[in-house]
């Protein structure tokens, strides 16, 4: 199996610890936001994953 990077450092909180308090959250805010946005873009993906996943349960995985 071929190694995959699932982490990596994020340039955009690499001195995270040397802010304030209140700019610490508002950079992890700024951070959440960006989850958000892509999974707005892939949300029928999503819904069609639900869905087959639903379906497998109602079937007991038969």
């Amino acid at each position: 199996m071929s190694e995959i990077i699932t982490e990596y450092r994020n340039e955009n909180t690499k001195n995270i610890d040397l802010l304030s308090t209140i700019d610490i959250v508002r950079k992890i805010n700024e951070e959440d936001k960006l989850v958000a946005l892509a999974i707005e873009d892939e949300t029928p993906n999503i819904a069609q994953a639900v869905d087959i996943i639903a379906k497998q349960f109602l079937k007991g995985f038969s």
